[in-house]
C-alpha cells in the first residue's frame, strides 16, 4: 500500500529531519527517504519517542527557601509561607501554589518553560512579588528559587512572634497548621481543637467556644460547620481566632476564620454519619461545593434528631398565701413535689446553598439562601404531692405536652468592592422570617376524687419578619488601618396567644441604628485600636414607645513583652437589649398560684467594663489568661414577685425586671499543653472563677461564686488514630435569678480510625452517670423553686459514626467576605 506522503512533502520532511550532528545521539540519528520499507513502524515509533523526549525537557523542577532576616542580622526560614505563580496572560489565575514546609521549603514540578508572576506571602512580612521567565537549567532539571521576604514593620508591631506556628497580635491571634495537624484531621474543622478557647462538643459535634458567642468564617466569608467539613485539612494555610472582635463582629465573643490555600477548579463534598443504636439520637449531613474559576457553588444539609424516654425530673415549689386568699385551706405555706416520667425530643433540618462570584483584588459578590425547620415536643407524667402546712395533703396525677415548630427562611446578599489602592467599601443585606407555632397542654387530677383540679392550654403563633443592612469603608494608611460602617436593623413581630387569659394579640416594632468607627495604629512597642460607636434604638409595643441614644466606645492597647509574652487591656461600654420573649406582655400559666409574664416596661442595660489580657506561647504551651471587671447599669434578671392587676391575691408571677445593678469579676484560663512539642499528645484546660453581684427591689443584694472547669486530652499515636477525652467538674453559675447547672459532670470517650479518605468514629457518652441538671432559685425568693433532672437515655450511650469526603480539581483562589449579619431571635417561650 503506498503512502499517501507525495514527493514535495516528502522532500521538505527529509530536509527537516536528515541531520545527525544536531540530535546529538538522540533518538533518530539518520533520516532516509525510504518509508516504504519494513522499519517504518519502528522509525514511526522513535519519532513519536524523541518529541516526547523534547516535550518533557520543556518542563523543569523549581526548588527553593524561604527566609527572612532576624534582629541579630542572621536569616531564619519561615514555615508556611504560601508560595504561587500566577499566569501573566491572567493573573487572576494560579498555574502553581504551595506552602513551605517547616523548614521553609517548596517544590513545583513540571513547570513549562515560559514567564509567570511569582507572589510570595507571609503575615508580618512584606507581600514579594517578581516576574521571572523559567529556563533550562544547564545542568540537571531543577532551577533553585530562594528568597527573602522582608519584614512590615506595621504588621510586625501588631504581633508577636511566639513559636513558629503561633503568632499573638492585639485582637486575634494566628496558629499555622503543621502537615502532623493536617495527616491527623478529617477536615477543617479539626484543626481549630488547637485553639484553647474552642472545642467540639461531644453531644452536638459543633463549635463551641468558652467565652460565650462564636463566629466562623472562611476566608473572611460567612460559613457553617458543614462549610467547613467542605473544605480538606490540606487546603488550610493558617486559622485567625479573634478573641477580641473588631467594631463589625461586635454581636460576637470570638471570631475564627479559615484562611486557605488556593481552593481547587472542580468539586468536594463528602457525607457524614453518627448514630446510637441503644436510643433515638442521630447527627448526619451532606455537602458538596463546585469551583469554576471565579465562581464556586456550595450546599449542605444537616439534620439532628433526638428522641428520649427515659428521663427523671423531681421539682419542688415552696411559696407562701396569706389566709383570705386561700379559700380552700388556712394554711399560710404550700409545698408542691413532682416526680416525673418526661420523653423529649426534636428534628432540626438546616440547608444551606451558596453562590460566590469574584475577581481577585477587584471585587465579591455573594447569594445565600439558608432555610431551616425545628419540631420538637417535651411530654411527661407525674405524680404529685401539696402540703398545706400542718393542714395535710392532696395528692394528684398529672401529665403535660409540649410541642413547637419553626420555620426560618434567610436569604443573604453581599458585595465588596476594591474602590481606590488600599480603599474598599462593603454591602451586605440580610433578610430573615420566623414563623414560629406553639402548643402546651397541662392537666392535673386529684386522685381522691377524680376532679380536674388544672386544665390549661395554650397556643401561641409567632411571625416575625427582619432586615438587617450594613455598609462598611476601609481604607489602609502609612501607619495603621481605618474602618467605618453603619448599620441598620429593623423588625416586626405579631404574636397571638390563645389561654384561659383569653385571646390577646400582641405586635412589637424594633428598629436601631449602629454607627461605628475604627483605627488600629502602633505607638513603639505598644499597639492601639480605638473604636468609636453610637447606637439608636427604638423599640414600640402596645404598652409603651421606648428610645434611647447610646455610646458604645471602646480602646485596646496591646504590649508585647517578648518574643512569648503579651499583655493587653480592653476597656469598653455596651448595650444590652432584652429579647422578644422578655418584653412580651404574654401570661402563660406554670402551676398552682404561678404565672409567667414578659416586660413591655424593659429598659436596655448598659455594661461597662475593664479587661487584662496575658499571653504566653512557645512550642508547649498556649496559654491565656483573662482578668474582667464588669458593671452592668439596669441589668435585665427575671424573679417571683407578687401578682398584681387581674391576678388573684397570693399569686406570684415569674417577670423581667430591670435591677440597680449587676457587677462581677472574673479570672478565666485557657490553655493547651503539648508535652512532647508537637499534636501528638496535648492536653487542653479551661476553667474561671467568677463572683458576681447583684443589687435590685425584690431580693435586694446578692452574691455568688461560680467555678467551672473542662479538660481534654488527645492523643495522636499516628497518622490513622485520634483518642480523645473530654471531661468537666460539677460547677453552678447564676443565671436570671437561679443557681443553675449545665450538664455536670459529662464524660466522653471517642476514638477515631482514618483510612485515605475514609473515618471510622466510636465514642461513649456520658460516661459513669447519666447526664444532670440542677437549677435552684436563689434566696431569698418570694418562690423557692429547685429542679432535678437526669437523662439516663445519654448515660454509656455508645455512638458510630463514619466520614467520606472527596475532591477534584485545579487551584484558584478565592477572597472573603468582610462583614455579616444574622438574625436568631424566634421570640418563643422556652
Amino acid at each position: 500500500m503506498k503512502s499517501k506522503i507525495g514527493k514535495h512533502n516528502l522532500a521538505k520532511f527529509e530536509k527537516l529531519y536528515s541531520y545527525n550532528d544536531a540530535l546529538k545521539g538522540g533518538f533518530i540519528t539518520s533520516y532516509s527517504t525510504n518509508v516504504y520499507g519494513g522499519n517504518r513502524k519502528k522509525r514511526f515509533l522513535l519519532l513519536v519517542l524523541m518529541l516526547t523526549s523534547i516535550c518533557l525537557q520543556a518542563q523543569v523542577r523549581i526548588a527553593g527557601t524561604i527566609a527572612a532576616p532576624t534582629e541579630d542580622g542572621k536569616t531564619e526560614e519561615i514555615p508556611l509561607a504560601q508560595v504561587v505563580l500566577r499566569s501573566i496572560d491572567d493573573t487572576t489565575k494560579i498555574a502553581f501554589g504551595t506552602v513551605t514546609d517547616l523548614q521553609g521549603k517548596f517544590t513545583f514540578d513540571n513547570v513549562p518553560l515560559q514567564e509567570f508572576q511569582l507572589e510570595i506571602s507571609y503575615i508580618g512580612y512584606m507581600k514579594h512579588q517578581e516576574r521571572i521567565k523559567v529556563m533550562k537549567p544547564e545542568n540537571g532539571n531543577t532551577i533553585t528559587l530562594n528568597r527573602s521576604l522582608q519584614p512590615d514593620v506595621k504588621q510586625l508591631s501588631e504581633v508577636t512572634v511566639t513559636a513558629k506556628t503561633v503568632r499573638s497580635g492585639l485582637d486575634k491571634t494566628t496558629y499555622l497548621v503543621s502537615p502532623e495537624e493536617i495527616k491527623s484531621a478529617r477536615y477543617s474543622k479539626d484543626l481549630l481543637e488547637k485553639i484553647p478557647d474552642i472545642k467540639i462538643d461531644p453531644v452536638s459535634q459543633k463549635l463551641k467556644s468558652s467565652r460565650g458567642a462564636l463566629k466562623i468564617l472562611i476566608n473572611g466569608i460567612s460559613a457553617t460547620d458543614a462549610d467547613l467539613q467542605a473544605i480538606a485539612p490540606n487546603k488550610v494555610l493558617r486559622v485567625e481566632y479573634y478573641d477580641l472582635p473588631p467594631a463589625r463582629y461586635v454581636e460576637y465573643n470570638s471570631v475564627v476564620n479559615i484562611i486557605t490555600k488556593p481552593l481547587d477548579d472542580g468539586y468536594s463534598g463528602g457525607v457524614e454519619i453518627r448514630h446510637a443504636f441503644t436510643t433515638g439520637f442521630f447527627d448526619d449531613n451532606v455537602f458538596l461545593s463546585y469551583n469554576k474559576g471565579r465562581h464556586r457553588f456550595s450546599a449542605d444539609y444537616s439534620v439532628s434528631f433526638r428522641d428520649y424516654d427515659d428521663i427523671r425530673d423531681i421539682e419542688t415549689y415552696d411559696y407562701a398565701i396569706p389566709e383570705p386568699a386561700y379559700s380552700i385551706k388556712s394554711s399560710t405555706s404550700v409545698r408542691r413535689e413532682k416526680l416525673s416520667e418526661d420523653k423529649f425530643g426534636y428534628d432540626q433540618h438546616y440547608i444551606n446553598l451558596k453562590y460566590n462570584v469574584q475577581e481577585d483584588n477587584n471585587y465579591v459578590f455573594q447569594a445565600g439562601f439558608s432555610p431551616s425547620v425545628l419540631n420538637s415536643h417535651n411530654s411527661d407524667n407525674s405524680d404529685i404531692q401539696i402540703l398545706y402546712g400542718n393542714d395535710g395533703t392532696e395528692a394528684r396525677t398529672g401529665w403535660s405536652n409540649n410541642k413547637s415548630n419553626y420555620f426560618n427562611p434567610a436569604l443573604n446578599l453581599y458585595f465588596w468592592k476594591k474602590i481606590a489602592e488600599k480603599q474598599s467599601l462593603t454591602f451586605d443585606v440580610i433578610g430573615n422570617m420566623f414563623n414560629t407555632n406553639q402548643n402546651i397542654i397541662q392537666q392535673e387530677i386529684n386522685v381522691s376524687n377524680d376532679v380536674v383540679t388544672i386544665d390549661d392550654r395554650m397556643e401561641l403563633k409567632n411571625l416575625k419578619k427582619s432586615l438587617i443592612g450594613e455598609v462598611v469603608y476601609e481604607k489602609s494608611l502609612a501607619h495603621g488601618t481605618f474602618q467605618a460602617g453603619d448599620r441598620v436593623e429593623t423588625y416586626n413581630m405579631q404574636s397571638t396567644v390563645r389561654n384561659s387569659f383569653g385571646n390577646p394579640d400582641y405586635t412589637s416594632t424594633y428598629f436601631s441604628d449602629y454607627l461605628y468607627g475604627d483605627y488600629g495604629g502602633v505607638l513603639g512597642k505598644a499597639n492601639y485600636r480605638l473604636t468609636m460607636g453610637l447606637t439608636y434604638k427604638r423599640t414600640r409595643n402596645a404598652r409603651q414607645d421606648y428610645s434611647a441614644w447610646i455610646f458604645r466606645p471602646q480602646v485596646v492597647v496591646g504590649y508585647n513583652i517578648d518574643h512569648q509574652n503579651m499583655l493587653r487591656l480592653i476597656m469598653k461600654q455596651a448595650p444590652k437589649e432584652p429579647s422578644l420573649s422578655q418584653q412580651s406582655d404574654n401570661v402563660i400559666f406554670i402551676t398552682d398560684n404561678i404565672w409567667e409574664t414578659g416586660n413591655p416596661n424593659l429598659r436596655n442595660s448598659i455594661e461597662r467594663s475593664a479587661q487584662l489580657i496575658y499571653s504566653f506561647n512557645n512550642k508547649y504551651v498556649n496559654l491565656n489568661a483573662y482578668f474582667n471587671y464588669s458593671d452592668i447599669s439596669n441589668a435585665i434578671t427575671s424573679f417571683y414577685i407578687p401578682a398584681t392587676g387581674v391576678f388573684s391575691e397570693g399569686s406570684y408571677m415569674y417577670q423581667p425586671v430591670n435591677q440597680k445593678y449587676e457587677r462581677s469579676f472574673y479570672g478565666l484560663l485557657s490553655a493547651s499543653v503539648m508535652p512532647l512539642g508537637n499534636n501528638k499528645l496535648t492536653a487542653t484546660i479551661g476553667g474561671y472563677l467568677q463572683k458576681t453581684m447583684i443589687r435590685n427591689d425584690v431580693v435586694q443584694s446578692y452574691s455568688f461564686w461560680d467555678k467551672p472547669l473542662q479538660f481534654n486530652v488527645r492523643w495522636r499515636p499516628n497518622d490513622h488514630w485520634n483518642i480523645s477525652y473530654n471531661g468537666s467538674i460539677k460547677s453552678y453559675s447564676y443565671n436570671n435569678g437561679y443557681i443553675r447547672t449545665a450538664e455536670s459532670g459529662s464524660h466522653y470517650l471517642s476514638v477515631r480510625y482514618m483510612k485515605k479518605q475514609y473515618s471510622f468514629n466510636a465514642g461513649i457518652l456520658s460516661m459513669f452517670a447519666p447526664l444532670y441538671y440542677d437549677d435552684k432559685t436563689i434566696e431569698p425568693s418570694a418562690v423557692r423553686h429547685t429542679s432535678e433532672r437526669k437523662i439516663f437515655d445519654n448515660r454509656n450511650m455508645v455512638t458510630l459514626g463514619i466520614t467520606y469526603t472527596f475532591s477534584s480539581g485545579k487551584k484558584y483562589n478565592e477572597q472573603g467576605k468582610r462583614i455579616q449579619n444574622n438574625d436568631s431571635d424566634a421570640g418563643v417561650f422556652k
